[in-house]
């Protein structure tokens, strides 16, 4: 049609009604308020109401990512550690300003790359729409882009595609449209002319027009999004570091003021009391908090990883961890999203099993239609259709409702089967008059469990239709639900069921997984303002679950149950699920679920089935347990430095510790204390929950046992042994050191420090940060050297209050917590058996599992098993003897003096620099990603030869499986509608050529031809878009399919991996600049590249000869020579350095790249020179 001739529809009014108008308004007037016609709009017309209600997509609220990492620098804990950067310069201490500057950045980093790795769940959402969409413009079909759309357009929506905005349809035939990515909705359901289509969902059957009427945000698809992006929450994990944080920087700063006032009050130097004032700030402030607790997260993280649970944001761990309700979905979460037939009903004793073969009959496979898939299911076997032809098949159709076969049977019988809605085939029925009553009641039977009803009949010969009966249709529970179901509530979690489906189907499926009665409808809460009344009423929090549920129900219904104290969890896996999912304190993305939903969620499953959820509520309580531990530790040692040190200061005007000694202190505690993050723990079979009275009790209480332990050791130092001052500081560093330390395997447990073996990582953690503090105090790095008596004699004094301090950590649990005191009494010994049913991490520290074992060496507390009170008593003892025998040794002997005398002689000499470097191959390729996404598996090790071809590493294909999955269908669906369009156009040429042929006989007018070369052209036409459209699809597969293999990372070389810069779980972009994988063809021969300083650099030349050896092989020198000097210059560490590189042939491969190795190169050489020996 000319341009000219399209009428120009009047525009709508600026704002139009409400979308729910437009969704109930009759047809007529939907047309009307939109000014659009059946005929659609003009391009000009089009083009104007895009601009004025902006493209058909979702908007994004964007925030500067360096906006983003520089709100990491603000707050009480940030603010405390810039003021001690800031000091840390101004009275020129760099070491200091140095290493705080770095856990500042440190922290800064970790909070921003856990934000980066979270996603973005608006993006997903728009991902999720139609990218193209067919549009009736100036009287044409066209193909825009889906967010050129407006309201009053005309769009013709097929087989197979998403519709693309809000839209009434048009035509007559009923069509099947799958919505259930957005109600939830486990089956499709079938719409009619004037009903309305939502963005996001899928036409399953049938072929139809429809008038958009609404887009982008005002989509019923773009409010589920502006819910998802309309959520800000804080973690309770965030509230607690804030609090921990808070009490311990006031304590500090009031702390630190009184010495300051006492320092100037005496009159003492104000530049030495502010730097010490400032060094004691920084080692009370929690500056390292932060990243230890993220640390542990994340090692959480990835022992969750490893059980099918991936963390998108760390502080779900802890969330999880105190989660006492779960809200989960039913559809796809509580059951198997898999239509199943029930146990039928017949009439006139017709066997269950035939009525279920003839339904079989009426069925096609390769049709992938559920109910039929449901049907051929119920067949107990593949043997029960053999012998059985089915001649003609008419598939089904919104109109008939039904589907009908004719058969023959092995001994040549024809008969007829159909099978379809129960009050249509009964309508077909003979004997209708006589089953009617009986087949009511069944329908209704079904219908009350919410089942749905499938009518069978049957017609031999040229027979009338026989009713033979009904078969039940339904969604089954999964197979470990109510098992899982039972396990959490165990664990203190109460689950909920949150579904879109009917009242009937839910109660049902609450009664088959035991989940209660309490099955509340949803559309009885009302909009967003009568919530609260609303939820009130219906008691929301005493129900077992919810029907009939839209996007805003379930976040409402997460809101409330959260204003009213609980830590909520939710389950999903479609586009519904995504505003809850990222509302709950934590969402979790079940298997298989949309890029939506996995992006609003905090935790994405990679297994079916809720039992992996009950694991990762187990490892988030151990994590939380070892979070704890920390957090108690931390508050315990800043309150025993500080208080010691202010009241020494007071009172006996001595300073015990040096302003360096602090800050080693605080570096070897902080540092080691990682390792925290590995230890074994018990869970607990109840939600966690910070107790921010217990942890600041019990850390109180062990900080103040602390205090007087150290002013023991001063007393003892200063006025039994008499040492001077700079050894009683050293003294005092050790002791603080050791028994710091110590603290955290009290803090560890809340019974008996032996409850549960702490993990080899951590003891060899604690044991070799205090043997260096040891090695220091002894040989006095930067302080009085100790020796090894009284170091001794510390660590006796330190290990002898421990267990004092166990005694009062326990006496203060039971006074804080009660229900503690119980537990305490029946402490669990240590086996290395592993039940079934025990509770306890393995971490990492050996070859088996610690555990507890309730029945085995049941003690009553107080009365510590005999073994334990001996080694206890003997370690004390041993200590404190030896240490007193190698002090008085090591103060009373006399050393005799020994001389040697050698002779002198002949011999080579020669000047060699000495210079430290980093094997490397000669030349690397790299491998890189070529599609983004989560790494899933890792097979290529440092160090490892692999072979052209070879896995290296595997990227998580489910997103672009889906993707090739969805494009192979677009594609055989269109391909199966152009091989229909072409059969229709070879009937219309036909049918054109023999009215032409009438034409030219005069049988027929010159209209009637018109008319038939009009169809002709139209069917030409059709036919060359589906070539055109079968071409891109074909393209768009080919690219989805390529995209999919390089989710496989191969090696392209035979050749030896030398450095990896992937980790499973870690999140890689397609054309990183940093490769995943490097990979040496050849390593026979390396390099070193080492720097020599200026002073030495004239000494050296190319080609001369140097020795490297590496720590791996003591003893032996690999032969090199220098091949390359570099011309400019840089600085390391204040000195003047050029690069030389050191070419060294390695034949039997022992030098592996990234080894540290030592240089000497030859710069000069003389035989027959004088030398005396070595």
């Amino acid at each position: 049609m000319p341009k000219s001739d399209v009428a120009q529809p009047k525009a709508p009014r600026s704002k139009p009604l409400t979308e729910g108008d437009l969704k109930s308004l009759p047809l007529p007037e939907v047309e009307k308020e939109l000014g659009s016609t059946p005929e659609g709009l003009s391009q000009a017309e089009a083009e104007r109401r895009l601009t004025q209600y902006g493209p058909n997509e979702i908007e994004e609220k964007k925030t500067n990512p360096i906006l983003k990492f520089l709100s990491y620098f603000w707050g009480p804990i940030p603010w405390m550690i810039e003021v001690a950067v800031i000091l840390s310069g101004v009275v020129r201490h760099w070491p200091d300003f140095f290493i705080i500057l770095l856990l500042l950045l440190a922290n800064a980093f970790v909070g921003f790359w856990e934000e980066r790795q979270a996603g973005n769940a608006i993006a997903a959402l728009k991902a999720t729409l139609a990218i193209k969409a067919r549009v009736k413009r100036d009287g044409k079909w066209t193909a825009p882009a889906a967010r050129d759309l407006v309201p009053g357009d005309v769009i013709r929506l097929r087989l197979g595609d998403i519709v693309p905005a809000d839209a009434r349809l048009l035509e007559g035939d009923p069509v099947e449209v799958d919505q259930s990515a957005l109600t939830g909705e486990s089956l499709p359901v079938t719409r009619n002319l004037g009903d309305a289509v939502f963005s996001g969902s899928i036409l399953r059957q049938g072929e139809t027009g429809a008038m958009v009427y609404a887009t982008g945000a005002d989509t019923y698809f773009g409010k589920t999004a502006q819910l998802v992006q309309d959520v800000h929450t804080v973690s309770h994990f965030q509230r607690a570091v804030l609090k921990i944080g808070n009490y311990l920087i006031v304590l500090a700063v009031a702390l630190v003021g009184v010495i300051i006032a006492f320092a100037m009050f005496r009159g003492d130097p104000i530049l030495t009391t502010l730097q010490f004032a400032l060094v004691l700030t920084v080692a009370a402030i929690p500056v390292a908090m932060p990243t230890v607790l993220s640390v542990t997260m994340a090692v959480g993280a990835r022992l969750l990883a490893k059980k099918q649970a991936v963390i998108s944001h760390l502080v779900a761990i802890e969330e999880l961890a105190g989660v006492d309700i779960l809200c989960a979905d039913k559809t796809g979460t509580l059951t198997q999203n898999r239509l199943t037939l029930g146990d039928s009903f017949s009439v006139n004793n017709v066997p269950a099993d035939q009525v279920i073969l003839n339904a079989a009959l009426a069925s096609r496979a390769d049709n992938n239609d559920t109910i039929d898939l449901a049907v051929l299911g119920g067949l107990k076997g593949n043997e029960a259709l053999k012998g059985y032809d089915v001649t003609h098949f008419q598939p089904f159709d919104p109109v008939h409702k039904r589907t009908e076969a004719a058969v023959k049977d092995a001994d040549g019988r024809a008969f007829k089967v159909t099978k379809g809605a129960p009050q249509v085939i009964l309508a077909l029925s003979a004997n209708a008059e006589q089953v009617k009553a009986a087949v009511d009641k069944a329908i209704d039977g079904f219908a009350v469990r919410g089942f749905r009803s499938l009518g069978v009949a049957r017609a031999d010969g040229d027979g009338q239709w026989q009713f033979l009966g009904v078969l039940p249709l339904f969604d089954p529970p999964r197979e470990d639900a109510k098992a899982t179901i039972a396990m959490a509530r165990q664990m203190g979690v109460k689950v909920m069921m949150v579904t879109g489906d009917a009242l009937a189907i839910a109660e049902e499926t609450a009664k088959k997984l035991a989940m209660g009665a309490n099955i509340l409808d949803a559309r009885s809460l009302g909009d967003e303002k009568q919530q609260e009344s609303a939820a009130k009423a219906l008691t929301i929090e005493k129900a077992d679950g919810f029907a009939q549920v839209f996007p805003e129900h379930k976040f409402h219904i997460v809101d409330d149950l959260q204003k009213r104290g609980h830590i909520v969890g939710m389950t999903g896996d479609g586009v519904n699920d995504a505003p809850a999912l990222k509302k709950a304190d934590c969402g979790i993305a079940v298997s298989g679920a949309t890029d939506a939903a996995r992006a609003a969620a905090d935790i994405v499953l990679m297994t079916p089935g809720l039992s992996v959820i009950i694991d990762a509520i187990k490892e988030s309580r151990r994590i939380f347990q070892r979070m704890n531990s920390y957090a108690i530790y931390r508050i315990a040692e800043t309150l025993r430095v500080l208080f010691f040190m202010t009241l020494a200061i007071l009172i006996f005007n001595f300073y015990p510790l040096t302003a360096v000694m602090i800050v080693m202190l605080a570096l070897l505690n902080d540092g080691a204390i990682l390792s925290i993050a590995y230890d074994n723990v018990h869970y607990k079979d109840k939600p966690e929950a910070w107790n921010m009275r217990l942890v600041l009790g019990v850390a109180t209480a062990l900080g103040v046992i602390g205090v007087v332990a150290a002013f023991g050791l001063f007393y003892l130092g200063e006025r039994v042994f008499h040492l001077n001052r700079a050894l009683i500081q050293t003294l005092m560093y050790l002791k603080l050191s050791v028994a710091g330390h110590l603290t955290i395997f009290l803090t560890r447990t809340r019974g008996p420090f032996w409850s549960i073996r702490p993990a080899r990582i951590l003891l060899m953690a604690v044991f070799s940060t205090q043997a260096i503090a040891t090695l220091i105090a002894v040989y006095g790095v930067f302080m009085t050297p100790l020796g090894w008596g009284w170091a001794l004699f510390v660590w006796g004094y330190a290990l002898a209050w421990f267990l004092v301090n166990d005694r009062v950590k326990l006496l203060a649990y039971s006074i804080l917590d009660p229900a503690v005191k119980d537990a305490a009494r029946t402490p669990e010994a240590w086996t290395w058996r592993e039940p079934p049913h025990q509770r306890t991490s393995a971490g990492s520290s050996g070859r088996g599992q610690f555990q507890s074992d309730g029945t085995a060496n049941q003690t009553a507390f107080g009365w510590v098993p005999a073994h334990w009170r001996i080694s206890a008593v003997a370690v004390s003892a041993i200590v404190l003897a030896f240490g007193g025998g190698w002090f008085y040794w090591s103060t009373h002997r006399t050393a005799p003096v020994h001389y040697a005398t050698q002779k002198l002689g002949f011999g080579q000499i020669a000047r060699t620099i000495t210079a430290r470097g980093v094997v490397a191959p000669l030349a690397t390729v790299p491998v890189e990603a070529g599609v983004s996404g989560v790494v899933q598996a890792i097979s290529c090790a440092t160090n490892t030869k692999v072979k052209a071809g070879q896995l290296c590493a595997k990227i998580d294909p489910h997103p672009y499986q889906v993707i090739a999955d969805q494009d192979a269908a677009d594609l055989s669906a269109a391909e199966a509608r152009s091989q229909n369009d072409e059969v229709a156009l070879t009937r219309t040429q036909a049918a054109f050529e023999h009215r032409e042929f009438l034409a030219r006989r005069r049988a027929i007018s010159k209209k009637a031809l018109k008319v038939s070369r009009n169809a002709l052209e139209r069917a030409q036409a059709r036919t060359t878009r589906d070539e055109e459209t079968v071409a891109q699809l074909q393209a768009d597969a080919e690219t989805s399919r390529s995209k999919l293999l390089q989710t496989d990372i191969i090696s392209p070389i035979d050749g030896t991996v030398v450095s990896r810069d992937a980790e499973r779980g870690q999140l890689v972009a397609a054309g990183s600049e940093e490769p995943l994988f490097r990979i040496a063809a050849d390593v026979s021969v390396i390099r070193i590249n080492a720097s020599i300083s200026d002073l030495a650099i004239g000494e050296i030349k190319l080609r001369d000869k140097a020795s490297i050896t590496v720590d791996s092989s003591p003893g032996r020198s690999f032969p090199g020579e220098v091949t390359e000097i570099g011309p400019s210059q840089h600085t390391i560490k204040g000195i003047t350095a050029y690069d030389v590189v050191i070419t060294a042939a390695n034949p039997d491969l022992m030098l592996d790249p990234g080894m540290a190795a030592t240089i000497k190169i030859v710069a000069a050489s003389r035989k027959d020179a004088l030398r005396s020996p070595d």
